[in-house]
């Protein structure tokens, strides 16, 4: 299936500009040259598998972060990215969308702000602007299944939001698949609006900022943050 690349070409009015990278190994070394929607939860200290210090000791070289390419559910993820993107097509023919391998969107305002989104959406009657993010999880534990209940985990959360932050687009649409431990696969979708989470766009923006001005460029480490610390969304 051909994609458009329309958002992808350069346009002066863009709030981002686009990275484009020969390899795979060139795409994942420009991913660390900033701050990108899968670190922007550890940033303040709501993600469950690295820590707001952990994130800082990566950036600054001083530990390298784990390669977690062999894994199963790293590889599954990839593997189904481009039949979830085929099938989001399908069930969506009011929407355009916009895929280029490969690329990094870089914030103008805040070249250290990164994205590599899954898809970027036009809808064919407004012309509003969005971005598609595509996710794959294995639910274990009944804990697990709850946080996909009523909205999307807070971590993700963060990441669509650093998303918005990056190329000031209206919307994100999140499609999740689902593996249950008996066999059992759900796909979930949920809308995130620009307008209805505004302020606290506005207020991850300034937490982003602050890390990498006051800790990434300053050398200076953060005081670890506890999720109990952090007020959620």
């Amino acid at each position: 299936m051909a994609y458009s690349t329309e958002l992808y070409q350069s346009d002066k009015k863009a709030a981002y500009d686009v990275l484009s990278f020969r390899t795979e190994t060139d795409w994942l070394a420009g991913r660390t040259k900033g701050i990108g929607g899968s670190d922007s939860s550890a940033v303040i200290g709501r993600n469950p598998w690295k820590t707001n210090v952990q994130l800082y000791r990566e950036k600054v070289g001083l530990i390298h972060s784990p390669d977690i390419s062999n894994s199963e559910a790293v590889k599954y993820g990839k593997s189904a990215e481009e039949p979830l993107r085929r099938l989001f097509q399908l069930d969506h023919p009011d929407l355009i969308i916009n895929y280029k391998n490969k690329t990094i969107l870089r914030n103008r305002e805040f070249p250290f702000l990164l994205y590599s989104p899954d898809g970027m959406l036009k809808e064919r009657e407004s012309g509003r602007k969005g971005i598609l993010e595509i996710k794959t999880t294995t639910i274990f534990q009944s804990f697990q299944k709850e946080k996909w209940n009523d909205y999307i985990p807070e971590n993700y959360l963060y990441q669509v939001l650093h998303g918005l932050i990056v190329t000031e687009f209206d919307f994100v649409i999140l499609r999740a698949k689902l593996k249950f431990s008996d066999d059992y696969q759900q796909i979930k979708e949920y809308t995130i609006e620009r307008e209805i989470f505004k302020e606290q766009i506005e207020d991850h923006k300034k937490f982003l900022v602050n890390f990498w001005n006051n800790n990434i460029l300053a050398g200076v480490e953060p005081i670890e943050l506890l999720p109990e610390l952090y007020v959620p969304l």
